[in-house]
């Protein structure tokens, strides 16, 4: 038989069936579609994170700070977008071993990049540099 004809002969001596031809298809497919979607990649979050002040200035009752989405799976690859809504001080966030750089008050804004949480439970985010009461809240890690 000449190559060009259906069925010849491979070269371990085995016409291919269609059924062959099409298990190989549909793991070249299956192949292809994984590395496009990422399938096996830890997912991807980005997290909104905002500094709330002491309430009217005093350092006796304490600011907060809240994620949006405040969970993530264990294995996320997280992203924080930190907006300082202080209108006076300015102020860093931590969490996880992280921290940002100094943001200004009344809208300063830092990032932390890929950050891994591979462990479920609860993470501390705080504000370093606030001597006071302290400001800050619970990120969760299921």
């Amino acid at each position: 038989m000449s190559s060009g004809t259906v069925g010849h002969m491979t070269g371990l001596g085995v016409a291919p069936t269609r059924r062959m031809v099409l298990t190989v298809s549909a793991v070249a497919l299956l192949a292809l579609v994984a590395t496009t979607t990422g399938v096996g990649a830890p997912p991807r979050v980005t997290v909104q994170v905002k500094i709330y002040a002491h309430p009217k200035g005093s350092v006796t009752t304490p600011g907060k700070i809240t994620f949006q989405p405040d969970q993530v799976k264990a294995g996320s690859l997280v992203t924080f977008e930190v907006t300082n809504t202080d209108p006076r001080i300015f102020h860093n966030f931590q969490i996880n071993g992280r921290q940002t750089r100094v943001m200004g008050p009344h809208g300063g804004r830092a990032i932390i990049r890929n950050l891994r949480f591979t462990a479920p439970g609860k993470y501390i985010g705080s504000v370093p540099d606030d001597n006071h009461s302290g400001i800050g809240g619970i990120f969760v890690v299921k």
